[in-house]
This record gives C-alpha cells, sequence and structure tokens, in this order.
C-alpha cells in the first residue's frame, strides 16, 4: 500500500474516513469477503466520504512470502501502522473514523482501533512544514513501540520478552543520539510535544476536544469473527512465545472509551481451534448491594451478535455466498445512519440474503488437521452475559432443509429480533412471555427487508427447549471427536516418518515375535512380504514415473514393506472414517437436542433420541472424563505448563546449540591451534605413509601429507591401537547408537550430525576451507551398538554403561580443565584387556576411502566426535580427550583415467 502523499489538498471538515482491513487471503483480485462488498457499496463518489482497502495477509505478489505470510500472519503489524499513516497524513479536526475488518483484518482493525485511542494521530505538519515520508514511517513505529509497550506490560511478560526490549531501546537510543542527530531526526518525545503544542492551539480557540489529535475517537468498529493475527503451528506454543519470547496474542480485550460504537459479528459453526474469536470484554459495575452488572451503556455500545455458519460464512470468501451476505447486511443497517451506500446496493444483498444458505465444512480436506474444538460460547458478564443469536440462526433451525442445530448453543440465548431497534428477546421462553418488540416496517422499507423480517419473527415463536439429556450425549460425542482428532493425528505422524520408522517396527516386531516364540510365524509373514514386493514391482515402477522425486523415500519404503504399509493405510483410512462417522453423529445428536413435533424426523432417528432419553441415568466414559476434576486438571497442567515448557527449552535449546555450533564453526575456521601443520609432502601415485600415528583423540589431526585440487585420492587407515569413546569400542567403520542413550543423548552436540560417531572426517588446509565425511570403498555401515564386554573381562574392563574409574584414575587421565564433563579414558594398564575384548568383537580394523581433493592444501583428518559447547564447563575438546585408539594413516593419488585417441579422419 502506498501513503497518500503529503501536502494534499485542503477538502471540507467532517469527512468520513472508513477504513476496511480484509481478512487471510482475501483481495479485490480474489472470491469477495463481506469488507470488500462494504467497501465496494460504499458511495466514494463524493468528497465527504473517504474509503481507504487494505489487501488481507497473504497476497503478496510473491508466491512464497504470500504463503508464508498467510501462514503466519507476520504482515498484520504493517498493515496496522500503513493504515495508521494514512489517517495520520489526512485526518484533519472535526473528521469522523470508521473502522471494519475480518479474520486478521479484524484484528487489524482493533489494533488500528486501540493504537488511535492510545497514541493519538501523528502530526502531518511540524513547524508549518509537511512531515516528510521517512519521518512518519519514524514516527509510526515509535507510536507503534510505545502502544505495544503500555498495552502488554512487564508484569505480563516474563523477564526474557522486557530484557529484549531494554536493548532493543537501548540500541534505538544510542542510533537517535548519533546517527539520528547527523540526519536531523526528532525525538518521538519530541514530535509529541510539537502535536501538543498545535492541539492546545485548537482547544484554546473553543474546538471540540475530539478534534485533537491525540484525542481522537472511532465512530463505528465492525468486525467479522475476529482471530489471533500470528498462526503458530501448535496452539501450546501460542502461549509460551506470547510470554517468553514476544507478545503475539491480542491483550486488549476492552475497547477503549474512545471507540463509540462496536458491533461484531461471530461464527456459531467453526470447529477449529485456531480460529476461535476474539471477544470483546464488558466492564463490570457493582451497585450498592455488591451486586454485579453492566451499565446500559455498555450494553449499547458493544453489540456481538451470532450467525449459523464457519469462519468464512460469515466474513465470505465462498463462491456461494447467499449465508454471508445475512451477518453483511446486519453489519450494514448498524451505520445506515452514518455512512451513505450506492443506491440499492444493500437492498441487492438483502434481496438474495438466504437463512437457509448451505454452511460450509471448516475442517474438510487438508484442513481435518487444524485442531478439532467446537467452538465455546461463554455467557459470563464479562462476555456480555447471555449469548445475542441473530434471529436468521433460529429461522435455520426450523425452517432450513439440513435440519440445523448449533452445537454447542447455550439455552440461555437472546435472540435479536428483526428491525433497527437491536431489540432482543429469551430464546427458549414461551412466546406469550416474551418481551418482544413488532418490527414496525418504515414507508420506505424494500420487500425484501420486509419479508426477511417477517420470516424472522414467524420462527422466532416456535422454537422450543433443548432436551439437556440429548445435549450432555452430544457433547460426550464431541469429546470422543476430540480423541479421534489426536488418533488421526498420531497415525499422519507415523506416515510422515514412515521411511525411518518402518525398519525400525520391522526389527522390533521381528524381536518381540521371537521372543513370544512366534518367529516361524513372523519368517511367513515376511516371505509373503517379499511374494508381494515381486508382485507390486510394475505398478510401483508406474507409480514412480508420475510422483515427484520428494516423494521417492515414502514410495521406495512402501515398496520394501508393501503390506506393513497397506496396514498402515488402512488404519488412517478408518481413522478418518471414524472421525467423518462422529462428525454427522454430532450434528444428529445436536438437532435431536432441538427436536420438535413438527420438524421431519426418520424413524431411526427418533428411536435414537427415545433411547437417549431411557439412559439419562447412565454417566458413560466420556462424561466421566469431561467432569473429572483430576483430568481437566491435568490436561490443563500439561496444556498451559509442562508442554509449553518442553517446546520453549526445545527452542532455546536449539538456539543455544546453534549459536555456540557456529561460535566453533568460526574457532575451528580461523587457523588455531587446534589444526597443526606436520609437513609439506605433495602425494604422487607412490602410496606414502604419514609420519605419525593417526590419533582419535586429536580434533585436527595434521597428516603433512599435500592433494591437489580435482585430483583422485586413495586413503588407507590401519588400526594400531584399537579405538574408544571413553568405554565404547568402535572400529574404522563408526558406529551408532539408540537415541536413549549418552550417545543419543548428546546428538546435539555431535560434530557432524550426519555422519556416524567415530566415522572419519576429512579436511583441507588449516583454515578448512572443505570437510566432508570419509565413506568407504567397501560400504561396510557403522556398527550398531550397544556391544556388551565378555562376562570375564566385566572386573578388568567395565562396559561403558557402568564405567567408574577410581580418583586417582580419574587425576591421572582426566582433563582438568573439563568440568562436570567425563573426560576419563581407559587407563594405560587396561589396555591389554581392552585390546583383546577389542579383538574378540570382530570390528573393522582397515578404512579405504577413495575422494576427490575440492581444495588444494594439507590433509587433516579426525574422527566424529562430540565438541563441548557449553560456555565455562571446559574448551571444545573435552570429549575428544576420553579417546584412546590410533592408526597408520597412508594417501595415494590414483593415476588419471587416459585420454581417448582422437578417431581416424
Amino acid at each position: 500500500m502506498t501513503d497518500i502523499a503529503a501536502g494534499s489538498p485542503v477538502l471540507p471538515l467532517g469527512r468520513k474516513f472508513v477504513i476496511f482491513a480484509d481478512g487471510t487471503g482475501n483481495a479485490f483480485s480474489a472470491q469477495e469477503s463481506n469488507v470488500w462488498r462494504l467497501y465496494e457499496a460504499l458511495d466514494r463518489t463524493k468528497t465527504d466520504q473517504v474509503a481507504y482497502y487494505i489487501k488481507g495477509v497473504g497476497t503478496a505478489g510473491w508466491k512464497p512470502f504470500a504463503l508464508f505470510d498467510g501462514v503466519t500472519g507476520v504482515g498484520v503489524p504493517s498493515n496496522v501502522r500503513t493504515l495508521y499513516r494514512f489517517l495520520s497524513w489526512n485526518w484533519q479536526p472535526g473528521d469522523h473514523v470508521y473502522i471494519f475488518g475480518f479474520s486478521r483484518g479484524a484484528f487489524t482493525a482493533r489494533t488500528l482501533a486501540g493504537m488511535i485511542a492510545a497514541q493519538g494521530l501523528m502530526p502531518a505538519m511540524i513547524d508549518g512544514k509537511s512531515v516528510s515520508h521517512a519521518d512518519m514511517a519514524r514516527n509510526t513505529k515509535a507510536a507503534w513501540r510505545a502502544y505495544r509497550s503500555a498495552s502488554v506490560t512487564w508484569r505480563n511478560v516474563w523477564p526474557t520478552v522486557t530484557l529484549a526490549r531494554v536493548v532493543r531501546d537501548v540500541l534505538l537510543w544510542i542510533w537517535q543520539e548519533t546517527g539520528g542527530r547527523l540526519l536531523g531526526h526528532q525525538r518521538y518525545s519530541d514530535v509529541l510535544d510539537k502535536r501538543k503544542e498545535q492541539d492546545d492551539k485548537l482547544t484554546d480557540s473553543g474546538v471540540n476536544s475530539e478534534s485533537r489529535r491525540d484525542n481522537v475517537h472511532i465512530e463505528f468498529l465492525g468486525l467479522f469473527d475476529t482471530v489471533e493475527a500470528f498462526g503458530v503451528p501448535i496452539e501450546e506454543l501460542r502461549v509460551a512465545i506470547d510470554y517468553v519470547i514476544w507478545p503475539i496474542s491480542f491483550r486488549n480485550g476492552k475497547p477503549s472509551p474512545k471507540v463509540k460504537r462496536v458491533r461484531h459479528a461471530l461464527s456459531l459453526d467453526d470447529e477449529r481451534e485456531t480460529f476461535h474469536p476474539l471477544r470483546f470484554e464488558r466492564e463490570v459495575i457493582k451497585d450498592p448491594d455488591g451486586k454485579e452488572s453492566i451499565s446500559p451503556a455498555e450494553q449499547e455500545r458493544i453489540k456481538e451478535v451470532w450467525f449459523a455458519g464457519v469462519h468464512s460464512d460469515v466474513g465470505g470468501g465462498y463462491p456461494d455466498g447467499n449465508l454471508s451476505y445475512v451477518p453483511m447486511t446486519w453489519m450494514a443497517s448498524q451505520v445506515e445512519g452514518q455512512l451513505r451506500f450506492q443506491d440499492g446496493r444493500i437492498d441487492y444483498f438483502r434481496a438474495y440474503q438466504s437463512a437457509i444458505g448451505p454452511v460450509h465444512d471448516s475442517r474438510a480436506g487438508a484442513a481435518v488437521f487444524y485442531r478439532y474444538s467446537p467452538r465455546g460460547i461463554a455467557s459470563d458478564l464479562k462476555d456480555g452475559g447471555p449469548p445475542v443469536l441473530h434471529h436468521s440462526v433460529v429461522q435455520r433451525m426450523l425452517k432450513g432443509c439440513d435440519n440445523y442445530a448449533p452445537v454447542t448453543l447455550p439455552a440461555k440465548s437472546l435472540v435479536w429480533l428483526p428491525g433497527p431497534t437491536g431489540a432482543t428477546a429469551e430464546l427458549i421462553l414461551p412466546p406469550e412471555k416474551r418481551a418482544r418488540v413488532r418490527w414496525q416496517p418504515a414507508a420506505n422499507a424494500t420487500q425484501a427487508r420486509r419479508d426477511n423480517a417477517a420470516a424472522g419473527e414467524a420462527a422466532i415463536d416456535q422454537l422450543p427447549p433443548p432436551s439437556e439429556t440429548i445435549v450432555e450425549r452430544t457433547l460426550d460425542t464431541v469429546w470422543w471427536r476430540r480423541v479421534s482428532y489426536f488418533w488421526l493425528l498420531a497415525l499422519a505422524a507415523v506416515a510422515l516418518a514412515w521411511p525411518v520408522l518402518a525398519p525400525k517396527l520391522v526389527a522390533v516386531l521381528r524381536g518381540l515375535a521371537v521372543l513370544a516364540g512366534l518367529g516361524g510365524v513372523f519368517e511367513q509373514l515376511e516371505e509373503g512380504n517379499d511374494r508381494s514386493v515381486r508382485v507390486l514391482a510394475v505398478p510401483f515402477d508406474l507409480l514412480q514415473a508420475f510422483l515427484p522425486s520428494a516423494a521417492a523415500a515414502w514410495l521406495e519404503t512402501a515398496r520394501t514393506y508393501p503390506l506393513l504399509t497397506l496396514l498402515l493405510a488402512t488404519f488412517i483410512f478408518f481413522a478418518y472414517q471414524w472421525s467423518t462417522s462422529l462428525r454427522d453423529r454430532i450434528r444428529e445428536r445436536a438437532r435431536l437436542a432441538w427436536y420438535h413435533p413438527e420438524r421431519i424426523v426418520a424413524g431411526k432417528e427418533r428411536e435414537t433420541c427415545e433411547a437417549a432419553r431411557e439412559h439419562a441415568g447412565r454417566r458413560s466414559f466420556a462424561r466421566e472424563m469431561r467432569n473429572c476434576h483430576l483430568a481437566n486438571g491435568l490436561a490443563m497442567l500439561v496444556s498451559t505448563w509442562v508442554f509449553p515448557g518442553v517446546l520453549l527449552t526445545a527452542l532455546f535449546g536449539s538456539v543455544f546449540v546453534a549459536g555456540n555450533r557456529s561460535l566453533f564453526d568460526w574457532y575451528a575456521g580461523r587457523s588455531t591451534p587446534m589444526c597443526v601443520t606436520a609437513g609439506e609432502f605433495v602425494v604422487d601415485e607412490t602410496p606414502k605413509q604419514a609420519g605419525k600415528l593417526f590419533e582419535t583423540s586429536a580434533m585436527c589431526w595434521g597428516s603433512g601429507l599435500w592433494i591437489e585440487k580435482g585430483r583422485q585420492y586413495r586413503l588407507s587407515m590401519k588400526v594400531v591401537e584399537p579405538w574408544f569413546d571413553r568405554t565404547t569400542m568402535s572400529g574404522t567403520n563408526g558406529f551408532t547408537t539408540s537415541l536413549f542413550t549418552s550417545h543419543g543423548l548428546g546428538l546435539a552436540s555431535r560434530r557432524w550430525y550426519h555422519a556416524d560417531w567415530f566415522q572419519p572426517i576429512a579436511r583441507v588446509g588449516k583454515w578448512g576451507t572443505s570437510e566432508w565425511p570419509l565413506v568407504a570403498n567397501n560400504k561396510r555401515p557403522a556398527d550398531e551398538l550397544p556391544r556388551k564386554a565378555a562376562p570375564a573381562l566385566m572386573q578388568e574392563l567395565p562396559s561403558r554403561f557402568a564405567y567408574a574409574p577410581s580418583p586417582e584414575t580419574v587425576a591421572n587421565n582426566g582433563n582438568k580443565d573439563c568440568r562436570l564433563i567425563p573426560t576419563d579414558k581407559i587407563d594405560a594398564s587396561k589396555m591389554d584387556d581392552a585390546k583383546q575384548e577389542w579383538d574378540a568383537q570382530n570390528l573393522a580394523r582397515e578404512f579405504v576411502a577413495d575422494f576427490i581433493a575440492p581444495e588444494s592444501g594439507e590433509l587433516f583428518l579426525y574422527v566424529n566426535d562430540a565438541i563441548q559447547i557449553v560456555p565455562f564447563l571446559g574448551p571444545y575438546g573435552c570429549y575428544y580427550s576420553n579417546n584412546r585408539g590410533t592408526a597408520q594413516v597412508t594417501l595415494q593419488r590414483l593415476p588419471a583415467s587416459p585420454v581417448a585417441p582422437a578417431p581416424p579422419n
């Protein structure tokens, strides 16, 4: 979006600025939302009404960023500042501001209103001169920081956020006092002082206080289904990020008194937890008797009304938008006396709105992986008391062809009656007891408006109260659908990791079969699997030709384990079917809860209803879990503290490891004493032995052998002294371990993530411009550990899990510079016994690998071991210091391939 240029011609006072902020993926070139429809319907032919529309996040021209923006919502703050700059440029004393928004655009609208109320608008003129675009952008960012710091104070976040803000503010202050002064930038405090001088002059001249830029009021805030701006993959992570890393959640539940009227259209039927709405909080007052209530003025100022449909059925965006016209025309009716619309545009939508239009599935297709959670409809005083349903909801429940009934609709709800007054009636009282206000249509009311009002009034008179028994059974089924969601999600995670999990699962099943005495049965199953592989070879070849290369790993796994893959696919299919069946059952029971004699109900459905009534006294397992304080408390503990804590630990741990590994990479690449040159012998086609033995305890062993870029070489290593990583035996091919061992837990500190433990690594030059893991020519894989020590040697050579050297041995063999780290290695007096055990394990004694030199220089070698990356616990080589083992290194340049003779003429 571009800003309106400074120095625009002065326009008549009393203009109405109408701001429209669209939702995620919504724009004028995409499917229409209700925000866009209102923008299009507004009369913009005269200068007294100025409309400004901003596209939703996720609509950038560059598709990768548009996708990222749509998923995360990172563009919302930028949209807020763009709209704020527009108003700061153009607003003049006497002007009025109206703001509309949908979804994340509604979040944008609420944030914009809060920012204006808290910070006012920036001056467009200072000392008689127009503010430049750069200055306005800088002032806007300063206002944004001030607003965010005031709305989310240090009391509401962890010290990490406060510390980050302090660092940011100090850096900005240093820049302002140095480079900013040289460039003539004004401090934000100076800008506010200049604005105050201008406002004081207006006040002294008798102008209304609302004409001050520091006291701008919002005439109307109209929102469609506000949701959080920032998307996170796991909802529990939102809380962790919000309080510990950076505030991302909306904190202004109570609108400022400077917002004169608020209207919020809400969706009843969206089932995605990510799309739960951000409702408004009301100001609760107490009378002299201590009774809490909401003042009539507050009730009139803030009105939230619930409509049938999912998120985009309320805010618009589906091609068949008849249902979305209902909240759109309701919103338009709230400002028809203040804003001027084009003749017939709103009436067009009224004529085509339909209370029985299609309600879409919010979790259709890939959206099934959104966490299932029907919207809870709070009825506390701070949420406005009993929820208010639009009369079209009741009309749909009675007259719709889909026997519609919202799942979480409270019985103690109010109904927004037809007409412009905003009168409400209680939902479940008999008609004769309702305090209803019949709509008396105006003389100029259109026929469409009369018909809609009449249909709504007729429906309100007929709805009976719901059955509490079936409501409870419906909520039980909702609980089971939550279980089915997590089961389906777990199976999807297994499918995602299937190339890695399938071989391990086969090994585990084979071991269990042997333990259970079913080894023969498992062998028969494996034979059947092998036959299936041969039978399915042609179909898999065809699939491989059509599927993208990214699917190659999954296709190859399915080809290797077709029976196991078929079993997984069957589980996923039935899990999806179970979820679908529960969805249909929830809808069926919800409509049975609101059963009434005039509705056409199949006989079987009626029997289900009666059976539910007969079993009213039985408490199902789901109901026990729903009402169990212990289960709910544990769930709250896990979701609020344990899970976010684990995620934060993993996140901060990853940042810590990445940062310290980067420091190590810098250290290893700056020609440190870690790599010491051992000579400058240029290797030719004659095999050349290194002048000294390779040591596994060296972090960077210099061979003294120089190689030439682009030439092929053969490296051989022959074990002289057996290789040990502390007490873990290893051959020249390295080893692998389970994740639940000390080595597995230390993967984060392993020097090369994708190479095996103790796998030889080559490096060219002491600067380390090129490093790579060496792969043996015989392709012998790394040994899978654990390897158990022989019982006869347990006293002389304890296993690596129980190695506990005496204090004297530690003093002699440990690295004194390493603290809290087991750096002790096998004592020299034990090495004879260790060598016998090492020989008995038949470990690889020789390693031969061919490679092409990526650079010219000396060849350095080391084994892939852990590095010490925790500050103050010792040098980087602590874990190398507990290694034992040597090898003789030989290097030979391979002869170049002969050049083929030129063909005869």
